[in-house]
């Protein structure tokens, strides 16, 4: 991962003040826009739990090349 605010966000030691995290990904694969979203759960103890979960949005007829980047 490049240097920036989400590296910095996602390796910061945040004590006990956080519960939850999650990082949402949009992305075309095989004509489908999914949705995948990583969720960390913490506890009280200071461990956690992940959890992944790949949603279809949609299927794409065409999108126009301007559209991509």
């Amino acid at each position: 991962m490049k240097e920036g605010p989400l590296k910095q966000v996602v390796e910061k030691d945040h004590g006990n003040e956080v519960l939850m995290q999650q990082f949402t990904t949009f992305k075309l694969r095989e004509g489908t826009l999914l949705k995948e979203t990583v969720t960390r759960r913490f506890d009280f103890f200071g461990d956690y739990h992940d959890d992944f979960s790949s949603e279809p949005i949609l299927q794409v007829q065409k999108v126009p090349k301007e559209m991509l980047h």
